[in-house]
């Protein structure tokens, strides 16, 4: 479907749910699945990372293109394959510079974008741990993201994280736990796909209190996802810890709502409808009714 289509304001409701329903999606019959297996190295105070990817969906991937997330900032690489067919594999390598001021735990994250046959765009996110200096051997810090919890319980697989089933916007709330006896300041970066928004995009400043907790609320929104499709994104903490460089990796899952379930909200949402002037028109006949009982009223 063009992502410049609209529906004109005078489309009929069940038109509405019928091109949800069969309108032919370029997605709807591929499976796009893409490994990326990334490592890094710090070599003559430089960091340098390599990404291996592989294909092990049913079509062809058009136009891979990488990008590293490293430090705050985005490293764009080149084009590394102009068609890549599924059991097709490659790998490329990408200088991020030289290693920052503060020595410790870093992470990068590896983006790929790509397209299907139609050049609808797809993005696969990795985590890239950098090690400038021996990392700690435990670290004060949990965490989770995950969107809010339900009204009613749902029960999930053991050690799951829960999904987010993303329709137009959501919420994915990043809870930060500490067993620090001082307070610790964290920096909050969601790394998500180029097909999802986020409504809040520069890091989010957390101050943690003494074996404390906090939170924060990141606002997404659907940009050109696919419906149907599963994202894995990133919740990067980074912070000091003993005068080093500390960075706590935290998964997330988005699930863009399908066809069907967007249809049927559709569906229910014309029930108000009716409901809604049903309603009316009983106050009205209320109104009408008691107005004429109050007119045979005679007063002496």
């Amino acid at each position: 479907m063009p992502t410049n289509m609209r529906v004109p304001l005078f489309a009929s409701p069940v038109l509405l749910v019928l091109s949800v329903l069969f309108f032919p999606h370029p997605s709807t019959a591929a499976v796009f699945q893409l490994a990326l297996t990334p490592s890094s190295r710090v070599i003559a105070g430089r960091v340098t990372v390599r990404v291996a990817f592989a294909n092990h969906g049913d079509e062809a991937m058009q136009n891979l293109r990488p990008s590293i997330w490293f430090d705050g900032a985005w490293h764009e690489g080149p084009l590394v394959a102009e068609s890549l067919g599924p059991g097709e594999s490659g790998n490329y390598p990408l200088d991020l510079g030289p290693t920052p001021a503060l020595p410790g735990a870093y992470t990068a994250v590896a983006a790929m974008r790509y397209s299907d046959r139609n050049g609808h765009p797809f993005t696969t996110l990795q985590t890239i741990p950098v090690y400038t200096a021996e990392p700690p051997e435990s670290a004060p810090l949990t965490a989770t993201l995950a969107p809010p919890a339900p009204r009613w319980p749902v029960r999930s697989a053991r050690g799951q994280t829960a999904k987010l089933t993303l329709r137009r916007r959501g919420t994915l709330t990043l809870i930060l736990e500490s067993k620090s006896a001082d307070p610790l300041q964290a920096a909050c970066t969601l790394i998500l796909p180029e097909e999802l928004a986020g409504i809040q995009t520069d890091p989010m400043s957390l101050e943690i209190p003494p074996q404390g907790a906090a939170h924060h609320a990141f606002q997404i929104q659907n940009a050109w996802a696919v419906p149907g499709s599963n994202y894995r994104v990133f919740a990067i903490v980074d912070y000091v810890l003993d005068g080093q460089h500390a960075s706590l990796i935290v998964p997330g899952n988005i699930e863009l709502a399908t066809r069907r379930q967007l249809s049927e909200r559709t569906v229910q949402r014309l029930w108000l409808i009716p409901g809604t002037l049903g309603l009316l028109y009983l106050a009205l006949q209320f109104f009408w009714k008691k107005r004429d009982v109050k007119s045979f009223v005679v007063t002496p």
